[in-house]
């Protein structure tokens, strides 16, 4: 959208009543909401490492749980 689009959308508001003003809100949020909803490749994992893996290299961190995993597994099988 242009910049002068968007002044024209600004100006116009002024001139709605309280109850209009409250329905654009509410729309511009629910279409703020929507966007929001479509994560990012990243933000899809974000959160599924542990805290450690900052401070660990990324390759000893994976190896570590893949570790845990396979005896975990291997513990299940014991059973």
């Amino acid at each position: 959208m242009s910049t002068q689009v968007l002044n024209q959308i600004i100006q116009q508001v002024e001139f709605l009543n309280q109850e209009e003003i409250n329905q654009l809100n509410q729309y511009l949020k629910a279409k703020v909401f929507i966007s929001k909803k479509i994560p990012s490749k990243w933000q899809t994992i974000r959160g599924l490492m542990p805290h450690s893996s900052a401070i660990e290299d990324a390759q000893i961190t994976l190896s570590n749980l893949r570790q845990q995993s396979d005896n975990k597994r291997e513990q299940q099988w014991k059973k």
